[in-house]
């Protein structure tokens, strides 16, 4: 199902289930918005080869149609409850995981949450918060709430 935005092209507020293909059917016009769906495409086909019981949220200013020109990618990895963080990696999931990696390799900056605990709610409900910047850019009212979606098969 294609992803319904609103008049400033904002996904109602929530999470939302999208294929690739919906996600950049939506958010990956412009030259700018096709590279980054490339590393998004790139990053997602890695994490479910190396952790595939991860889920990868998307959010940011990539998911605000308004924006022409996100800096980067901004993805929440949904961590399957019982995660142990301090479990050892492998090299190639280290590298998905790992912040300063994701952004060098990807242009994604990555926050890592398992799902159920309060940290995933509480990032999810910061992701749908729209960031002051894009409030006084376009003169939208503040604490308005946007979309974000979760990556599907």
């Amino acid at each position: 199902m294609a992803l319904m935005l609103d008049e400033r092209g904002l996904l109602p507020p929530g999470v939302h289930d999208a294929t690739l293909d919906e996600i950049e059917a939506a958010f990956g016009n412009g030259e700018r918005r096709a590279a980054l769906m490339r590393n998004l495409r790139e990053y997602v086909e890695l994490v479910r080869q190396f952790l595939p019981a991860v889920a990868v949220i998307v959010d940011g200013s990539f998911v605000m149609a308004a924006v022409e020109q996100p800096g980067d990618l901004d993805v929440i990895l949904e961590l399957p409850p019982g995660w142990d963080e301090r479990s050892t990696l492998r090299t190639e999931q280290y590298g998905l995981v790992d912040e300063f990696n994701a952004r060098q390799e990807f242009q994604v900056a990555v926050i890592s949450a398992v799902v159920g605990t309060d940290s995933h709610a509480g990032w999810i409900d910061w992701f749908c918060l729209v960031r002051g910047r894009w409030i006084e850019r376009f003169g939208w009212f503040a604490g308005i709430k946007k979309g974000i979606v979760r990556v599907t098969p």
